[in-house]
């Protein structure tokens, strides 16, 4: 329960209202992920990994946390490691100034490269800023 000074915008409380369903999912606890990929979303909300964009890295918490939510199980089911989804390139001991560790798609988990997709289209496609 939050108080506020005011109410919110009716606008705010007609996207709360569409997307319930999701934000419920994505507060619930992470204890309800296995094991392995909530020890991984922990190591990864510690701590901004070097050569990384801090946006960068919050936007990534939030992909992950809502894919894990939606498709953790299955994902192990298929298989998919915890390197598959969250690895990083490792960097050089002495990284170029332009070196972007996130250039590296070979070493690059899938929860790095959704970039907000598909929670930036969906809420697009629902007026949602």
């Amino acid at each position: 329960m939050l108080e506020a000074p005011a109410p919110p915008p009716l606008a705010v409380l007609d996207a709360l209202a569409r997307h319930k369903v999701s934000i419920v999912k994505l507060l619930q606890p992470i204890e309800s992920l296995r094991s392995d990929f909530a020890e991984a979303l922990a190591n990864l909300e510690r701590k901004c990994p070097v050569c990384i964009e801090p946006l960068r890295w919050q936007e990534c918490i939030a992909d992950a946390r809502g894919f894990l939510m939606q498709w953790g199980e299955q994902a192990h089911a298929v298989g998919w490691t915890v390197e598959e989804l969250f690895g990083l390139h490792e960097p050089p001991a002495n990284p170029h100034p332009r070196y972007q560790r996130l250039s590296r798609y070979d070493a690059t988990g899938l929860l790095w490269l959704l970039k907000g997709y598909p929670r930036h289209r969906d809420q697009r496609a629902h007026g949602v800023n």
